[in-house]
């Protein structure tokens, strides 16, 4: 974890930002271990899921849609891949009001995601697009 401070307690592992209460407020990412094959991947998955969302609007009342929700899903899931496996840090205000502590969750995991309010999953991509188009 970047510039934190890692404690035990008897429950879990806390992590303390040393940062200071405004970095508390911001998403943190780490693209160490996002390779740039992983970058170029996931823009072509946006790309399919753009067309395939057309697909869908345009797809008539009496087309089954089905298969291609199922490629929707199956497309969002990793493209949700993508987009955390760079997370180092939500804040806490992003998650649900039962998640546990947000330094204590491992972003790294696919069932992460169940702590994230659906409202502030755009937030998060824009976010980590920013983070990682940044000249830092």
């Amino acid at each position: 974890m970047t510039s934190n401070e890692k404690i035990k307690t008897d429950q879990s592992e806390i992590y303390i930002a040393k940062e200071g209460p405004a970095e508390l407020d911001k998403a943190r990412f780490d693209f160490s271990n996002v390779s740039y094959k992983q970058g170029r991947e996931s823009g072509r998955i946006q790309v399919r899921i753009q067309h395939l969302a057309k697909k869908i609007e345009a797809a008539s009342a009496t087309d089954d849609i089905d298969d291609l929700l199922a490629q929707f899903d199956a497309l969002m899931d990793q493209q949700e891949g993508y987009i955390f496996a760079a997370v180092d840090y939500v804040p806490q205000a992003w998650l649900t009001t039962n998640a546990p502590l947000a330094g204590g969750i491992d972003w790294q995991t696919p069932e992460s995601i169940q702590w994230l309010r659906v409202d502030k999953l755009q937030a998060l991509a824009k976010a980590k697009n920013d983070a990682q188009n940044s000249p830092n």
